[in-house]
């Protein structure tokens, strides 16, 4: 996939063009992200995602039905939690291909979930936006 690492501890945040993104008419983009784990370690990778379409929004709802199955009431389920379930759902669903480092059902990172996520989300939305119903 290209992912590299090599030491070090910066950050940096990166503005990225979902138009300039789009690799294919099957509607996929790429997430360009540089994740620095707990060992310093800087990783730059790709994470490529697909536009959901309604069957993939069932597949989110049922997964997400399943992560939160273990709780005995779902009052006891914070909002946090349920956005956490969500996150994971759609990244399961969604997600095409991402780097070797990368695994979500062993990830123990929750703000790499949740950038990746709302990056995702961005790209949806910026999708979504261009579509235009007209009712006669």
């Amino acid at each position: 996939m290209g992912d590299t690492t090599t030491q070090g501890s910066t950050t940096e945040e990166t503005e990225f063009n979902i138009e300039a993104m789009v690799l294919s008419d099957e509607k996929l983009f790429e997430i360009p992200l540089t994740y620095v784990d707990t060992d310093d370690q800087k990783k730059t990778s790709k994470f490529v995602f697909r536009l959901p379409n309604v069957q993939d929004m069932i597949r989110i709802g049922v997964i997400e039905s399943q992560l939160l199955s273990d709780s005995k009431k779902f009052d006891d389920v914070t909002p946090y939690i349920l956005n956490i379930a969500y996150f994971v759902a759609t990244i399961k669903v969604c997600l095409v291909e991402s780097p070797s480092w990368f695994d979500i059902d062993k990830n123990d990172d929750i703000d790499l979930l949740e950038v990746l996520y709302v990056r995702y989300s961005s790209a949806v939305e910026k999708f979504r936006s261009k579509r235009k119903i007209v009712l006669a």
